[in-house]
């Protein structure tokens, strides 16, 4: 080969080894990209998850919040049936002793007392 046939061919070579370099690195800039934007994907999932979680924790803390206001609701209405008897009761009770106090005071009409004057004090 003549000499100016191999300068040419180291030339072109070295050219295109110097587009292989670039290109190399052009790629191992886009991995490296790519490797940051995985990173940040896996960082915002990781995000996600914990806020799944927050409101996984919540959502239980408000079930357990309901479950006991449902108890207490069940509680109070029981309450309120206990006092709508009790009432009832003490209505009868109220009614008995009317109907007692209109029979003794129909007994006593024909009483006469004898009226002495009360003490001064």
């Amino acid at each position: 080969m003549h000499p100016g046939a191999v300068q040419t061919e180291s030339s072109q070579t070295t050219h295109s080894m110097n587009e292989a370099s670039d290109e190399v690195k052009r790629a191992t800039q886009y991995i490296t990209e790519v490797g940051s934007a995985l990173h940040m994907i896996v960082e915002a999932n990781q995000e996600v998850s914990d806020q799944i979680r927050h409101i996984a924790v919540a959502v239980d803390e408000q079930s357990a919040v309901s479950a006991d206001v449902a108890k207490n609701i069940e509680q109070t209405l029981n309450i309120a049936r206990e006092v709508e008897t009790m009432s009832a009761e003490v209505m009868d009770e109220v009614n008995t002793i009317i109907n007692i106090s209109r029979d003794l005071s129909d007994k006593t009409k024909g009483f006469k007392l004898e009226r002495k004057a009360l003490p001064h004090f």
